[in-house]
C-alpha cells in the first residue's frame, strides 16, 4: 500500500502486450502501481526494459529507489544465485548491491534505516538454511546478524 493509501504496489507478470502463449512465457515479473481509485490505470514502476524478473522488493520513495531480488547468475553447480539490486527510477540506473553467490531475498527497511534480507545458503539443495544479513541502503557494510 502507498503511504497515502491510494494506491497499491503488487509484482506480477508484466502480460499487457502478450498475445501469443509463447509471449507470456516471456513475459518478466514487474512492480506495478495500481491506484485504487481508477485501477485500469496501473503502471509499471519497475524498469519495463531490464529483462530481470523482479522477486522480493522493497521501495524507498524518499530515495526514488526500488530494492529487489532477481537472478545475478547462475552457479557452478547449476543453481541460480538471487542477489539484490536497486533501481533508480529517476535515471533509470540498476546496480547491483549484493554479490553473496547465495539466495539473497526478504529486503526490509529496519527502524534503523538498515536494509535486512534473509540468504539460504542450502538454496536448491533440500532444507533452506536462513541467516539474517544487514546492509546499509547503499548496498555497503554488508554484515551477517547473529540470531
Amino acid at each position: 500500500m502507498a503511504e497515502d493509501g491510494k494506491s497499491v504496489y503488487l509484482r506480477m507478470d508484466d502480460e499487457q502486450e502478450a498475445k501469443t502463449a509463447e509471449d507470456v512465457f516471456e513475459s518478466k515479473q514487474r512492480i506495478f502501481n495500481i491506484p485504487l481509485a481508477k485501477p485500469e490505470r496501473m503502471e509499471i514502476i519497475s524498469n519495463p526494459q531490464s529483462d530481470q524478473d523482479i522477486y522480493d522488493f522493497l521501495l524507498l520513495p524518499e530515495k526514488n529507489e526500488i530494492i529487489y531480488q532477481a537472478v545475478a547468475g547462475t552457479g557452478k553447480n547449476g543453481i541460480f544465485e538471487y542477489e539484490l539490486f536497486v533501481y533508480h527510477t529517476e535515471n533509470g540506473s540498476i546496480e547491483q548491491l549484493t554479490a553473496l553467490k547465495e539466495h539473497a531475498a526478504s529486503p526490509k527497511r529496519g527502524p534503523d534505516g538498515k536494509i535486512y534480507f534473509l540468504v539460504d545458503r542450502n538454496f536448491g539443495h533440500g532444507d533452506p538454511d536462513y541467516y539474517l544479513y544487514q546492509m546499509s541502503e547503499d548496498g555497503t557494510d554488508i554484515t551477517e546478524v547473529p540470531w
